[in-house]
């Protein structure tokens, strides 16, 4: 079962929603009872009798307020020119508070003042100038309120995005990690061992190794341009083809590529590209590889001599009639290949120097003896006391494939 969405909320009922109106009112109500009991003076009854009517005109301005959004906005031109549309917008709200506010003064003329309030035509002028008043005053702090409560919403929003990009952003990162192998000894003649530690979230770097028919490894390491979700998608589309293509045939490393290559530039990925080494090894020692302008790995020999491992040809998704060499050679027990990303020797100290292929040459003096797993903690041990306090700049990528015999 997938993971819930952290951003999902559900929208609140409806009485929650008319009881948030009703406390609005309310509150609304304080300062125009303060307003005009101050004008009609005679002291804290004045102010409760303002606060009466303020209350009815607010329930009533609000009904009407909110039949004009349910009925006549909706029906108001959505389109054209901002200002007009707004000012158009504006109106209708203006022309609802002069109806909500005539009806209320209607309600308070026959309930609280029996009358007398429309007693005459001046009472009607003072009603109409109270009521275009109340109607402006209402309307501009139902605005305020209104583009508040949308500012807040859309704050909200901005976070229930973020939370859900975060989500799903994490749940990519456990499938990148989940498509890195975890097995160690997959034959008793070889072993092999990885780990990819992304500078981001989820990174463009991918690794893999399995087995294919005759008892062969079969193994990958590449890096794709960029970094983020696009790398990280196209990494793992590159893993799945290397995957496909070595599994189910019997391809040379150097074909297994030049195909991989060719299905690349046909889907014409704009800017994005790759660089990738890939090699197989055979039950008897005898390993085969082809390097697509990635980092030459590194052979340790069991008697202590190293060799870089260069013969291959440029990158994949770039060039579709792009050659690719082979370089073969023959293994005993204890060899060892050591293939990394360029985030390894570019690993940079706080000092802004880098780690390169010397260091890396010499942190593994010695490690033929050692297991696949035990080298891959080597060097990233190594390159983290390295680079401690630096910060990681780019995806590192460890793997390491030994010869049992």
């Amino acid at each position: 079962m997938a993971d819930a969405d952290p951003a999902s909320k559900p929208n609140p009922p409806r009485w929650r929603r008319e009881v948030r109106l009703v406390l609005r009112i309310l509150v609304i109500s304080l300062p125009f009872s303060l307003f005009f009991g101050t004008l009609w003076g005679n002291g804290l009854h004045g102010y409760l009798g303002a606060y009466e009517v303020s209350l009815v005109f607010g329930f009533v301005v609000s009904m009407c307020i909110r039949a004009n959004e349910a009925w006549v906005v909706p029906r108001l031109p959505q389109v054209g020119v901002s200002r007009v549309r707004v000012l158009i917008h504006a109106s209708s709200y203006v022309v609802a508070g002069m109806v909500g506010a005539f009806l209320g003064a209607v309600i308070t003329n026959y309930t609280m003042f029996h009358g007398r309030m429309l007693a005459g035509w001046r009472s009607f002028v003072m009603v109409g100038l109270f009521s275009l008043v109340f109607t402006l005053l209402f309307v501009g702090v139902s605005y305020a309120v209104h583009f508040y409560t949308a500012y807040i919403e859309r704050v909200r929003d901005e976070e229930r995005f973020k939370a859900r990009v975060e989500h799903e952003i994490r749940t990519a990162a456990q499938i990148q990690q989940a498509l890195v192998p975890h097995d160690r000894a997959l034959s008793p003649r070889f072993e092999a061992a990885g780990a990819c530690l992304p500078s981001r979230t989820i990174g463009g770097d991918f690794l893999d190794y399995f087995e294919v028919p005759g008892h062969r490894l079969a193994f990958v390491l590449g890096d794709v341009s960029g970094k983020g979700p696009p790398a990280a998608i196209l990494a793992a589309a590159i893993q799945g083809m290397f995957f496909s293509v070595a599994e189910t045939d019997d391809e040379s490393p150097a074909e297994t590529i030049r195909r991989v290559n060719g299905a690349l530039v046909r889907r014409a990925v704009q800017s994005k590209f790759a660089t990738v080494f890939h090699g197989l090894l055979t039950p008897e020692g005898r390993m085969v590889t082809c390097n697509a302008g990635h980092n030459p790995p590194l052979l340790l020999r069991r008697d202590g001599s190293t060799q870089w491992v260069t013969k291959g040809g440029l990158l994949v998704g770039v060039f579709e009639q792009a050659q690719f060499e082979e370089e073969s050679f023959a293994l005993t027990p204890g060899d060892a290949l050591v293939l990394f990303s360029d985030g390894v020797t570019e690993a940079e100290s706080t000092s802004g120097e880098m780690y390169g292929e010397e260091r890396l040459l010499a942190s593994l003096a010695g490690a033929a003896s050692k297991s696949a797993a035990e080298i891959v903690k080597q060097v990233l041990d190594q390159v983290s006391t390295f680079s401690n306090g630096a910060g990681q700049a780019d995806d590192i990528t460890v793997l390491v494939v030994r010869y049992v015999g």
